[in-house]
C-alpha cells in the first residue's frame, strides 16, 4: 500500500555445486536474474496484483525436471460470525469478524455506522484481536450512539475486502404508567410523604420520583431526581431534604431497565389533616387543671382570713345550721 513492497523469495538450500533460482511471470517470463540458493523479486504494491500467480522455478546439474512452486497473490477474505446482532438498551453486544485467506500480513479494522474507524475505549467500544479474528466488543449499548450498520475490513498490500454486521439496539417495553394518590408535607415541610399506583400491567423494574421548584407560572424550574432507587415493590416513599421556603412540585414515572413510563400527573404537596380531637381533649384537662388550683386556693385564703367573707350561716341549737331570721 503506498510506497510498500512486495518480496517475492524461495530458496533451495545445499547442493554442490548451488542450485540456481529465478522468478518466473504468468506467460513464464523470467523477473530479473537468476541467483544461487535464494531468488528474490520485489514488486511495487498496487491492487491489480490480486490474483496474480507467479512461479519460482530452480535448477541442478543433478536434477531433472526442474523444481518449480507456484505462489499466488490474494487480496484478504472475511467471514462474520452474525451479520445482524440484537441486544437489549445498556446491554453488551460483541462483534466478531475473521480472515478467511488471503496473502499475509493482513490488517483487521472495523468502521463504524459514520464510516469512521472505531478506536478502542471511545464510546464504549472495546477491540480484541486474537490471531486472525477482531472482536468489537460495545459496552452500555446506547439506539442513539451505536445502532447502525458497522464494516470489518481487512487491507493487504494486493486489495482490501470487508463484511458488514447490523446492529440493532432494542428498547425494553414501555412499563405501565403510574398516579399519584397522597403526597402531604411533613413536619416543618421540609419532607413529604408520597404513595403511588400503577395504572395497569406491564414490566416494571423501579421507579423514578422527579421534583422542581416554583411550579406555578411561566418560569418554572427543571425537573430533578429526587428518588431513583426504588424497588418495583414498593408504593410509597418519604422524601426529605425540602427548603420549606420552597414550593415544589412531584411527578413519578416507572422504569422497565433503561426504558421509562410516561410521567404521572404533576402534583404539589398538601399540608397534613388537622386532628382536632388531640387539641380538644389537650384544652380540656388544661382547663380542670386550672380550675382545680383556682378552688384551692380560695378555700385556702378562706380559711386565713374568715373576716373577710360574711356570715351567711350561724350556729343554734345543738350543733344544728339555721340561716339568719328563719326559725328552728
Amino acid at each position: 500500500m503506498g510506497d510498500q513492497f512486495i518480496m517475492l523469495s524461495c530458496e533451495w538450500p545445499g547442493g554442490e555445486p548451488p542450485a540456481m533460482l529465478g522468478w518466473l511471470d504468468e506467460q513464464q517470463q523470467p523477473l530479473g536474474s537468476s541467483s544461487s540458493s535464494m531468488a528474490v523479486h520485489l514488486l511495487q504494491a498496487q491492487e491489480d496484483l490480486a490474483g496474480r500467480e507467479f512461479t519460482c522455478q530452480g535448477t541442478h546439474l543433478l536434477r531433472t525436471p526442474d523444481p518449480h512452486c507456484h505462489l499466488r497473490l490474494e487480496a484478504p477474505q472475511l467471514d462474520v460470525a452474525e451479520p445482524r446482532v440484537s441486544v437489549f438498551e445498556g446491554g453488551e453486544a460483541w462483534l466478531e469478524c475473521s480472515l478467511r485467506q488471503g496473502t499475509p500480513p493482513a490488517q483487521l479494522l472495523w468502521l463504524g455506522p459514520q464510516q469512521q474507524q472505531v478506536e478502542p475505549d471511545t464510546l464504549g467500544f472495546m477491540l480484541h484481536p486474537e490471531r486472525t479474528q477482531l472482536r468489537l466488543g460495545i459496552r452500555n449499548a446506547d439506539p442513539t450512539r451505536h445502532r447502525g450498520t458497522y464494516q470489518c475490513v481487512a487491507r493487504n498490500a494486493v486489495g482490501n475486502s470487508s463484511r458488514s454486521v447490523l446492529l440493532e439496539v432494542l428498547r425494553y417495553p414501555a412499563p405501565p404508567n403510574v398516579t399519584i394518590r397522597r403526597l402531604t408535607y411533613g413536619r416543618h415541610r421540609r419532607e413529604v410523604q408520597l404513595q403511588w399506583a400503577i395504572a395497569g400491567p406491564g414490566n416494571l423494574t423501579g421507579f423514578l420520583v422527579q421534583r422542581k421548584a416554583s411550579a406555578l407560572g411561566p418560569g418554572a424550574g427543571s425537573w430533578e431526581i429526587a428518588a431513583s432507587d426504588i424497588e418495583p415493590e414498593s408504593r410509597g416513599r418519604r422524601l426529605g431534604g425540602l427548603d420549606p421556603g420552597v414550593l415544589y412540585a412531584f411527578r413519578i414515572l416507572a422504569l422497565n431497565h433503561h426504558t421509562a413510563g410516561h410521567p404521572s400527573e404533576v402534583k404539589i404537596p398538601a399540608d397534613p389533616p388537622f386532628s382536632a380531637y388531640p387539641a380538644v381533649l389537650g384544652a380540656a384537662g388544661t382547663g380542670m387543671v386550672v380550675a382545680t388550683v383556682a378552688s384551692l386556693l380560695v378555700f385556702q385564703y378562706a380559711a386565713r382570713h374568715p373576716e373577710t367573707f360574711p356570715r351567711e350561716w350561724e350556729s343554734e341549737g345543738r350543733g344544728r345550721l339555721t340561716p339568719q331570721g328563719a326559725r328552728p
